[in-house]
């Protein structure tokens, strides 16, 4: 190592003067006061020790230099000659001296020799220091077991990819031209009337929700002043106190006829003519399927939310019964001990637990993008003008990218699919539908991207609603159950707080049994959503999502493995027994998550959509 790297020359420059040259002492030691004193930068003062013991016999003596927590020592010879000039301290030496350099060995060398030298031992160094973090890295890959770093292979499948679709495009082009027109969908104009005639209803039947609600908290005030007025017909005696009736004794039994039967008849007879009609409707009159599908969506979704509506009031119509006739009958107690005019046909008094049943809240529920009622939901506090127009962006160019991926792939695959349905030639069919699968999966993702992010997004950002978990990450199921957990959160916050919760906690069914249910109710909704704008109530969807039950056992039982090898993995560890550990839980999750692509996006709709547009085309030909 060269003399240049250590850190204080002057002070070896002062010690090397003082020991070799004598007579240049006193100078050497002013110009390190006045450079000290003057031109030495704040970061550069730091606490430096020199020390030296010399030998006047051979000239041969110890130095010692210390900077902070460095030191290093060397022989001295006074053979040695020092760097020609240091800025930093203004230290100049004779010419003859400058000409020379020392290594920390000691040892003096002309400089040119020294360079030389130096410069092949920093190679040489640099080149050892290269093999030995080499050599490391060799030893510790093979001691740990590390992967190998497959990032170009996974470059390379990204690349296939874009290839074969590029080509996909390119032969479809070659094959068909360019087949976007729009005057080619044959709809009717009674069509675009019957789907307005939907939409008008919906409001019509939301009308009518909130004034049964109303009428229910009519028949509430009144059975609350009925209960009041018995429980306090008998007068307290000397000493005893009021009895705070218990919830059970005062709200559960004894409800009159009018919220037990006339209420609940008057909200199920209203949501259920709220999507009869509009079935009825499409199945008599309309025609194309896709005005269908839209006249069928939307009431849907007003049907679960009258549901949830009526089924929420009517929990908070209890509550309210239970929180008001204790209150009540204690009031009405109090009253007669001091011998006022009995309260019985007086009104009750406010209680702030009264269901609060508006106009406003029900239409504010009817736009929010949620189907489950609230009282009160979560508010932001403005408007984002720019996030709504990247809402209406995204829904724009996915809406035309669908359109144009449905024309221009997916319709003429299913035709070219026809004659070989027709024969039932099964390797013709699994070609078709291999290639259908890419149309329809990018078809499907943009839908879901259009509704689930883009439009949901775009509702709760003009209505402020801030609870916009709409989905999870349903791309990384495990599971097939897992799958219909995550991908739809708004439908299974609904079932599940609907349907399965008060089955299991009220009626006491077991899980699995109200998860069947829970299956069976999504079941019949796909078979309504496809079937009736189709007008091919065949029970297909129904049985595809019947279908799915052994498979979702299937992915459950790989999931439940999963659980028992990390076991296994963790105990064994424990013991030096070396196990699969976190690759083998990456490996079921992996296998799962395959089976969840190849049985829904690979063979599942593609298969589904061959199905019906066939028998469409059987029955009533082409839309186009």
């Amino acid at each position: 190592m060269a003399l240049k790297r250590i850190p204080s020359l002057p002070g070896v420059v002062g010690l090397f003067s003082s020991a070799i040259l004598p007579s240049r002492q006193q100078a050497v030691d002013s110009n390190l006061k006045q450079s000290s004193s003057n031109g030495a930068p704040k970061k550069r003062r730091t606490r430096r020790e020199v020390t030296a013991e010399t030998d006047g016999g051979d000239g041969v003596g110890k130095a010692r230099i210390s900077k902070g927590s460095y030191s290093h020592s060397f022989d001295i010879h006074t053979e040695v000659t020092f760097s020609p000039f240091d800025k930093d301290y203004g230290i100049e030496f004779p010419q003859d001296l400058a000409e020379s350099s020392m290594n920390l060995n000691g040892v003096a060398k002309p400089a040119e020799l020294n360079r030389e030298r130096s410069q092949s031992d920093i190679d040489s160094e640099e080149e050892a220091e290269m093999a030995r973090e080499q050599k490391e890295r060799a030893q510790k890959r093979v001691a740990t077991g590390d992967k190998l770093d497959l990032k170009g292979f996974w470059n390379l499948s990204l690349l296939l990819l874009f290839v074969q679709n590029l080509r996909l495009i390119a032969e479809n082009y070659i094959k068909y031209g360019l087949l976007i027109s729009i005057q080619n969908y044959n709809i009717a104009t009674k069509d675009w009337i019957c789907l307005c005639i939907c939409y008008a209803l919906m409001p019509l039947h939301l009308l009518l929700a909130v004034c049964i609600e109303k009428l229910a908290l009519r028949f509430t005030d009144a059975h609350i002043r009925r209960q009041a007025a018995v429980n306090s017909s008998a007068p307290a005696q000397p000493g005893e106190t009021t009895p705070l009736l218990p919830p059970q004794q005062t709200a559960s039994k004894n409800l009159p006829f009018s919220l037990t039967v006339v209420i609940p008849a008057l909200s199920y007879i209203n949501a259920l003519v709220q999507i009869l009609v509009p079935v009825w409707i499409i199945w008599e009159i309309m025609f194309h399927p896709a005005p269908a599908t839209l006249a069928l969506f939307f009431p849907l979704i007003l049907f679960l939310k009258l549901l949830s509506y009526y089924w929420v009031n009517d929990a908070l119509r209890v509550d309210y019964i239970r929180n008001s006739a204790a209150t009540t009958a204690q009031r009405i107690r109090m009253a007669s001990s001091d011998a006022k005019p009995p309260l019985a046909a007086a009104p009750p008094a406010p209680n702030p637990a009264r269901p609060p049943v508006t106009f406003s809240h029900a239409f504010y529920f009817w736009f929010a993008p949620t189907l489950c009622y609230q009282t009160r939901y979560p508010r932001t506090k403005r408007v984002r003008r720019s996030y709504v127009f990247k809402r209406i962006l995204e829904m724009a160019v996915m809406g035309i990218g669908m359109w144009f991926l449905m024309e221009q792939y997916a319709v003429p695959t299913l035709k070219n699919a026809m004659q070989p349905m027709r024969e039932l030639s099964g390797a013709k069919m699994f070609e078709r539908l291999l290639k259908l699968s890419f149309s329809s999966l990018y078809i499907w993702l943009g839908g879901f991207y259009f509704f689930f992010h883009s439009f949901l997004n775009f509702t709760a950002e003009l209505l402020r609603f801030g609870d916009r978990t709409f989905y999870l990450p349903w791309w990384n199921s495990a599971s097939i159950a897992e799958y219909w957990r995550l991908w739809n959160i708004p439908v299974y916050t609904w079932a599940k707080r609907h349907i399965y919760l008060p089955m299991v906690l009220n009626q006491g069914w077991k899980p699995w049994e109200a998860q069947l249910v829970v299956f069976g109710v999504s079941a019949i909704l796909h078979e309504v959503v496809v079937g009736i704008p189709t007008h091919l109530l065949y029970g297909w969807a129904f049985f595809a999502m019947a279908g799915q039950i052994p498979l979702i056992w299937f992915t459950q039982s790989l999931q439940n493995l999963r659980v028992r090898w990390g076991r296994i993995a963790r105990r064994a560890s424990k013991v030096g027994v070396p196990t699969l550990g976190r690759p083998g839980a990456e490996i079921v999750d992996t296998f799962g998550n395959m089976i969840f692509w190849v049985s829904f996006c690979i063979v599942g709709q593609p298969l589904a959509i061959m199905l019906y547009y066939r028998e469409w085309n059987s029955r009533y030909g082409s839309t186009a």
